[in-house]
């Protein structure tokens, strides 16, 4: 996974459902993997929004979005959520799931303010 973090920003599609899929119960209960996860997967979303929305679409059935949906709206660093929630209302993919993903983003950025 650290091959990830070094090349934010040239991720592939499947580069990112490979990460996404991490998200769950099982690295939950490890504290430092949950803390690293949680500020890659904004670092990915800061700079590769579109292909990480995306991708979270396609892959929704296969992710465990409760786990991917909670981590957004609790950032544990101070990206900058406004930009990213202007990315995000952008990007066609289907509105529930949009809508989901802008309601944690605005959650995060209400505890971040």
């Amino acid at each position: 996974f650290h091959s990830i973090s070094e090349r934010i920003g040239k991720l592939t599609q499947k580069e990112i459902a490979d990460f996404l899929v991490t998200f769950g119960q099982e690295c939950r209960n490890n504290v430092e993997y949950s803390e690293w996860s949680n500020e890659l997967l904004f670092k990915i979303l800061d700079k590769q929004t579109d292909l990480t929305v995306k991708t979270i679409e396609k892959e929704e059935k296969r992710l465990e979005m409760e786990a991917i949906l909670e981590d957004l709206s609790s950032p544990l660093l101070d990206p900058n959520i406004k930009d990213i929630i202007s990315r995000v209302e952008k990007i066609k993919i289907k509105k529930e799931l949009k809508d989901k993903i802008i309601e944690r983003l605005k959650t995060a950025d209400g505890i971040t303010n």
